[in-house]
């Protein structure tokens, strides 16, 4: 279990740095995770290009959906809301690292730093949307007239909410307040000069040990009960609508996959297996594959990014109607946050996730649309996703 005192403790650190990023996968010990807690701190080299990062040491650092434009020609015209890069890794002046059976490895005395007092956070009730529900509602109509004539199958399309905050906001504590609420195996607290974002996801992009990739695509959601009942869970894992989302992004990861790894490796380990988080129910599936030698970490995100869970399929096609369906350039939602260290890396999907700068909150929420979907119901999940990471009714 996540040690809540570590993670104040360097959650308090990073106050003292432009730069910080510290992962941690809050107890969830999935046979594929190495690390519990993994931090680094204060910017000894930068890298703004994949090609750029190092094949050894330890780096940290972000992917920005927008990188599409560098891998696939398909720059956005939209209006950004924060300053994150579209990539960014650094090399950490200081950095720490718990592995899963607890054992550290630290370039600082963390029992010398101080533990950040924990209070709760004020819940942000202020959210506006950028569009209105009407808007939203008209657009699922057209993308179910675009898949009606074939242009594509399954579409993620997303809402911007924003707020305003004040100067009292502690967002060092927020973080802490709304990670211990969600516990998600992958969140992620990022500091960047002035932009902050607060991660906390339950999706994993890609993983990389050794010559193996992993993708672990979520698709298909259902809000949580008190008390669930069995029925309800079955008719959720058998529903043809959220296995279809499912399915159709699984073929979706094997292609990209298959495009670098060694013919006939990509192999579907787990197919919409059903998964419980804090406030929802997912159906996730896992896709291997052995990469080819000598493809390098650039050739590995050029192929598979962005992550088809927020796209859709085909991806190329549907980025392109992303494009033109909403008003906001994604950014570093729908990108990655992690780590490379020597050679190996694991990034997740960066969803459930609240970016602050200058004073405004900003949230993204989206889902896929195919052509069963029920607008209506696809709106009501948007708000349910918003709420179950700020509390709000």
């Amino acid at each position: 279990m996540l040690n809540q005192t570590i993670l104040s403790k360097l959650v308090q650190k990073s106050k003292g740095y432009s730069t910080s990023i510290i992962c941690c996968s809050n107890g969830n010990k999935d046979v594929h995770g190495t690390y519990e807690i993994i931090s680094g701190f204060g910017a000894k080299k930068t890298f703004t290009t994949a090609k750029s990062v190092p094949k050894s040491g330890l780096h940290l650092g972000i992917c920005s959906y927008d990188l599409k434009k560098e891998f696939h020609q398909l720059p956005s015209e939209n209006i950004g809301f924060t300053s994150f890069p579209d990539f960014f890794f650094f090399e950490p002046e200081h950095s720490f690292k718990e592995d899963h059976e607890g054992n550290i490895t630290s370039t600082f005395d963390l029992n010398k730093a101080d533990d950040l007092p924990f209070k709760q956070a004020d819940v942000i009730e202020n959210w506006e949307a950028n569009l209105s529900k009407e808007e939203y509602l008209n657009t699922i109509a057209k993308i179910k007239e675009d898949i009606k004539n074939g242009a594509y199958y399954e579409l993620n399309y997303c809402i911007h909410f924003s707020a305003s905050i004040c100067n009292e906001l502690d967002i060092y504590s927020l973080f802490l307040e709304v990670n211990e609420r969600t516990q998600s195996p992958f969140a992620a607290f990022v500091k960047i000069n002035n932009s902050f974002l607060l991660c906390f996801s339950p999706e994993r992009f890609l993983k990389k040990k050794s010559s193996t990739l992993l993708s672990q695509p979520i698709k298909g959601t259902l809000k949580r009960q008190n008390p669930e009942s069995k029925k309800r869970l079955e008719s959720f894992l058998n529903a043809p609508k959220e296995r279809a989302e499912n399915t159709m992004i699984v073929d979706l990861v094997r292609n990209d996959l298959s495009r670098i790894c060694k013919p006939n490796s990509v192999k579907v380990s787990e197919l919409c297996s059903l998964k419980t988080f804090s406030h929802v129910h997912h159906l996730v599936s896992s896709i291997t594959g052995e990469l080819q030698s000598e493809i390098s970490f650039e050739k590995t995100l050029e192929a598979t990014f962005p992550m088809g869970s927020m796209t859709g399929a085909p991806k190329i096609e549907v980025m392109q109607h992303i494009e033109e369906y909403e008003s906001f350039k994604r950014g570093i939602y729908s990108g990655s946050i992690g780590y490379i260290e020597d050679g190996d890396f694991d990034l997740n999907v960066v969803i459930r996730s609240l970016q602050m700068h200058n004073n405004i909150m900003h949230y993204c929420v989206g889902g896929a649309i195919v052509y069963d979907s029920i607008a209506e119901e696809e709106y009501q999940e948007c708000i349910a996703k918003r709420n179950g990471i700020m509390n709000s009714a």
